[in-house]
């Protein structure tokens, strides 16, 4: 897997550095800078850090090469959707469409597989514990997942399906 990381600066907007309570979930968002880099995608994240009105970050960002980028430590809250207890219980995983179609790239897909599963595993999760950002706050992200059901079953079969035992 071709993971790091590079951890945002603490910041009240981006990561306050307040601690996870627990691993409940897993939310899926995306960010609409289509085409970036994983590294272009957390530098604009780390840049809301200095404004007032947006609370916004993941705890990874999965780019159309398939790099996965971490950005907020596991055991530290992640602003991945606009409820807060939601976020204190949860890891959020961002991905970057490849065009305005909202399609994820092949790479980017397996990746996402991968880490889910590795997550599910470590944390002790199940299918329906994988979520969008529309399951917690009805925005429509990522739109491949809402707007084909279909995309979304088969990437919760595929990262259970190698759900060690």
């Amino acid at each position: 897997m071709n993971l790091s990381n590079r951890y945002l600066t603490k910041s009240e907007m981006t990561r306050s550095g307040q601690k996870l309570y627990c691993v409940k979930k897993i939310v899926l968002g995306e960010l609409e800078i289509y085409g970036s880099s994983a590294i272009h995608a957390r530098n604009y994240i780390e840049s809301l850090s200095r404004q007032q009105d947006i609370y916004l970050s993941y705890h990874y960002i999965i780019d159309s090469t398939g790099k996965i980028l971490g950005i907020i430590p596991e055991n530290e809250i992640a602003y991945s959707t606009t409820d807060v207890s939601f976020n204190m219980e949860s890891i959020g995983i961002c991905l970057i469409p490849e065009n305005e179609n909202g399609d994820f790239s092949k790479s980017s897909i397996e990746s996402q597989v991968e880490l889910v599963n590795i997550l599910i595993n470590k944390y002790n999760l199940k299918t329906s514990d994988i979520l969008t950002c529309y399951d917690v706050n009805m925005r429509r992200i990522p739109r491949r997942y809402i707007d084909n059901l279909i995309s979304m079953d088969y990437l919760k079969k595929l990262a259970y399906k190698s759900k060690s035992v």
